[in-house]
C-alpha cells in the first residue's frame, strides 16, 4: 500500500482510466471524490493505491511518463505558429529533439511532398506523344464540349508545373490542403491482462472458538455450531473443511462447560472433517497439546482460511509465515440463533470481497502443493 501525492491534472487522468489501470497493474486506487475544480485545481491530491510493490512503482512512471507527454505536446502547439500540423511519436528519440528541429523537419516534410506530387503528375504523362500536335496549357482545364469524343492519337502533356494552390491559400489553408501530415497522439499499447483460474481455498474450522460461540447463550460447548459451520462451506463448494477440536471434548460429561451434541462430533469424525488434537490425564492432571497452533499451521501449510474470532496474538510473532496467515487470512463470524453470518468485506471495506478472499490462484495453489511435496 503506497500514497500518491498528485496534481489536478494527474487526478483527473487517473480518475477517467481508473478501471483500466487497477486491471492491467493489479492495483485498488481509492481516490477523493472531488466534484468543485475550481477549489481543487491548484491543490495536491493524496490518493491511496493498494498492491505489490513493484506494480505501484510501475503505475508511477506510467503517470509521470504522460504528463510529460501532454506538457511536450501542449508547448509544441503553442511554439508553432499558423496552425503548422506537427508530427508527435511516443519514441523516445522525439523527446529529446528541440522544438526549432520538429519545425524545420514539418517545413522539410512538407517540401518533399509538394516535390513527390509533382513527380507523380509528370510520370503519368503518355509515352506516344507527338511534339508537333501539343496543346496549350489552357485545354487542361477547358470542359469538353458535349457530343465531341478526344482524338486518341492526341494527347496533352503535363507541365513543368502545376501549382497546387496560390500562396494566400497556402498561408491560411495549408492544414487542410497537405493531408499528407498524420497527426499522433502518444498512445502506451497495454497488453490485456490475462485472468487465471481461480480455486476456492480451503477451510481450517477453529472447534473450540465456534462452539463456545455458538453455544454462548447457554454457557455450552455446542457440537452443533461445529456441524454447521462445516455444512456452510461444504455447500459453499468447499471441498477441504477441517475442524480442530480438543481430544478431551469427546467424551467430557463434567465440567464448568458442558459440551453439547457430542454424537455430531463422532459423526464429522468418521466423514473426516473433525480431527482431534493430542490431550491425555497425567498423575491426575489433564495434559492438552496447544490446538491454535494445529489450526495455524495447516492453513499455512495449504493456503486455507482460517474461521476464527480468535486474534492468535501469541502466533503472530512465531514466523513471518503465520504472521501472514493470521493477517490476511482469518475469517470472522457470528452466529443469529442456528444461523451462520460472514462479513462480504472480511479484510474491511478497502479490502477483497469475500469471493477474492476465499479463493486462490492457479500459480499461488501450484506453488504451495510444490512446496508440499519437497517437505
Amino acid at each position: 500500500m503506497d500514497n500518491l501525492i498528485l496534481s489536478y491534472e494527474e487526478q483527473k487522468l487517473i480518475a477517467k482510466h481508473k478501471i483500466h489501470l487497477e486491471s492491467t497493474y493489479h492495483v485498488r486506487i481509492s481516490l477523493p471524490d472531488i466534484t468543485n475544480t475550481h477549489i481543487y485545481e491548484h491543490d495536491l491530491i493524496v490518493a491511496n493505491v493498494q498492491g505489490e510493490q513493484e506494480k505501484i512503482n510501475k503505475l508511477k512512471k506510467f503517470i509521470e511518463k504522460k504528463m510529460e507527454a501532454q506538457k511536450r505536446k501542449h508547448e509544441e502547439r503553442i511554439t508553432v505558429k499558423n496552425n503548422v500540423p506537427v508530427i508527435t511519436l511516443s519514441d523516445s528519440s522525439d523527446s529529446d529533439s528541440s522544438d526549432s528541429d520538429s519545425l524545420d523537419n514539418v517545413f522539410e516534410n512538407k517540401q518533399k511532398v509538394k516535390r513527390r506530387k509533382q513527380m507523380k503528375i509528370l510520370s503519368e504523362t503518355p509515352t506516344n506523344c507527338s511534339s508537333n500536335k501539343i496543346k496549350p496549357l489552357i485545354d487542361l482545364v477547358t470542359p469538353l464540349k458535349s457530343g465531341k469524343s478526344s482524338n486518341s492519337n492526341e494527347c496533352t502533356p503535363a507541365p513543368s508545373f502545376i501549382p497546387l494552390s496560390n500562396a494566400k491559400e497556402n498561408e491560411t489553408n495549408n492544414v487542410e490542403r497537405d493531408n499528407s501530415v498524420i497527426f499522433l497522439d502518444e498512445i502506451e499499447i497495454l497488453e490485456p491482462v490475462k485472468k487465471e483460474p481461480r480455486f476456492l481455498r480451503p477451510i481450517v474450522i477453529d472447534g473450540s472458538n465456534v462452539a463456545r460461540e455458538h453455544g454462548k447463550k447457554d454457557n455450552t460447548f455446542s457440537c452443533r455450531g461445529i456441524k454447521i459451520a462445516i455444512d456452510h462451506f461444504l455447500q459453499k463448494g468447499h471441498v477441504d473443511v477441517t475442524a480442530f477440536v480438543p481430544l478431551y471434548r469427546r467424551h467430557n460429561k463434567f465440567g464448568p462447560v458442558l459440551t453439547t451434541d457430542q454424537f455430531l462430533l463422532e459423526e464429522l469424525a468418521k466423514q473426516q472433517r473433525v480431527v482431534f488434537t493430542p490431550s491425555r490425564r497425567l498423575n491426575n492432571r489433564r495434559v492438552t497439546c496447544y490446538d491454535d497452533r494445529f489450526i495455524v499451521d495447516l492453513a499455512t501449510s495449504t493456503g486455507g482460511v482460517i474461521l476464527s474470532n480468535d486474534n492468535y496474538r501469541d502466533l503472530v510473532e512465531e514466523s513471518e509465515a503465520y504472521k501472514k496467515t493470521i493477517e490476511e487470512r482469518l475469517l470472522m463470524f457470528c452466529f443469529v440463533g442456528d444461523i451462520l453470518m460472514i462479513p462480504k468485506d472480511p479484510l474491511g471495506k478497502d479490502g477483497p470481497s469475500l469471493e477474492e478472499f476465499l479463493s486462490i490462484s492457479a500459480t499461488e495453489k501450484s506453488l504451495l502443493t510444490n512446496l508440499a511435496q519437497s517437505q
